[in-house]
């Protein structure tokens, strides 16, 4: 004779008016020599801590003259209470014809599933009252699902899913509407304060809700904070306030330096402003002399470089330009650039200087200094300028 197991299940409620245990139903289908038996059968049940041999846990379950149709049968099997501590436990089983001869051991031991567990968890927790309604136990004080002890001492409810690692393992809080809204609340004063996060079936969203809802994540990635609908990966209907923002690779930025912007640097020698066909130079009469510029970047910046676009119609020199920073509060200036020298000819051309330099606002000031050794009216003159920079976040 042997047994073929079909299906294994937790009872988690006995009849209404019986204490809550921890028995469990287990249906099988019994066959001797291949042939599905029938007719009435005593089976006894034990739980062992091993699959062969080992110690009995608990006592024995016998049912006698239990119906088998077919093969099939149904069992509730009751050891006791306080078996399933998370231990591995496998189920013997003995049969007979009811009331003839001897039992026979079928073999091999079967190992219980979570499934009894489970109804361990539940049974300790819960009691029926009522109609169909399941109320806390007031002899117990927390519920735990799969384990026996807290994570801490504040968990009052907890479950453990026994998936090996990167394998997912959670609890779903699941509707039959396609467009219902399955929520997760919480309440203090026993629903004076109360917030929820919920997924709406209809839009696909998921939002924390408190006091109204305040934060959506959408199913097309953006992330809303205050608004009814995002439109950017991140959209926030309101200030935004944050110790420090960052990119993830540093971002290119331009500074336009107008000709404009130039003066003399000596207050002794004549400069003219910008006009629109001659730029900004200094008069025929000065001969060597020099224009600066303030070069105002945002603090943190990379100047990687700075171009001026010049006329030089000079003899006997050219132009060119140093960048600088001036230490706050001390004389003098530290050269932190220079360019190259532009070309006699009376056409726009560029000069340029490049550099690493980072701008340290709270302890410099910066500038460009143009300089030439004859300066010839607006044959040499500075027209614009630009300085390339770098940011590594908003700035």
């Amino acid at each position: 004779m042997m047994l073929k197991r079909v299906a294994f299940a937790a009872s988690a409620l006995l009849a209404a008016g019986h204490a809550l245990g921890q028995a469990f139903t287990y249906q099988g289908e019994l066959t001797s020599v291949g042939q599905r038996v029938s007719g009435a059968h005593d089976f006894e049940f034990r739980l062992f801590n091993a699959p062969m041999a080992g110690d009995q846990l608990g006592v024995t379950t016998s049912v006698n003259a239990a119906a088998v149709d077919d093969g099939r049968f149904t069992a509730v099997i009751d050891a006791g209470t306080g078996l399933f501590t998370g231990s591995d436990i496998w189920l013997d089983i003995s049969v007979r014809p009811a009331g003839v001869g001897a039992f026979t051991v079928l073999a091999p031991r079967q190992k219980l599933t979570p499934t009894p567990y489970a109804a361990r968890a539940l049974a300790e927790w819960l009691q029926p009252i009522g109609s169909a309604t399941l109320a806390v136990d007031p002899a117990r004080s927390r519920l735990l699902l799969n384990r026996t002890s807290r994570l801490n001492t504040s968990e009052f409810f907890g479950i453990t899913a026994p998936v090996p690692d990167f394998s997912f393992g959670g609890m779903y809080v699941n509707v039959p509407g396609s467009n219902s809204l399955p929520f997760y609340g919480y309440s203090a004063g026993d629903g004076i304060k109360t917030c929820r996060t919920y997924y709406s079936g209809l839009t696909q969203e998921w939002v924390i809700s408190n006091n109204g809802d305040r934060l959506r994540v959408q199913s097309d990635g953006n992330v809303g904070i205050g608004v009814a609908t995002a439109s950017a990966r991140l959209d926030v209907g309101g200030a935004v306030r944050a110790d420090a923002f960052t990119y993830s690779t540093p971002v290119a930025r331009t500074l336009s330096i107008p000709g404009a912007a130039f003066r003399a640097a000596d207050s002794s020698q004549q400069q003219i402003s910008e006009v629109a066909a001659s730029g900004t130079y200094l008069s025929a009469t000065v001969g060597s002399g020099a224009m600066v510029a303030p070069l105002q970047l945002p603090d943190g910046a990379t100047l990687q470089g700075v171009t001026l676009w010049v006329v030089d119609n000079t003899s006997a020199s050219s132009l060119s330009f140093k960048v600088y920073r001036r230490p706050h509060g001390q004389f003098g200036s530290v050269q932190v650039a220079v360019s190259g020298n532009s070309v006699t000819g009376a056409v726009i051309q560029t000069i340029t200087a490049p550099t690493g330099l980072v701008i340290d606002n709270a302890a410099n000031s910066y500038y460009i200094q143009v300089e030439c050794g004859d300066w010839v009216g607006p044959t040499t003159s500075v027209f614009s300028g630009t300085a390339t920079y770098t940011l590594a976040g908003p700035g």
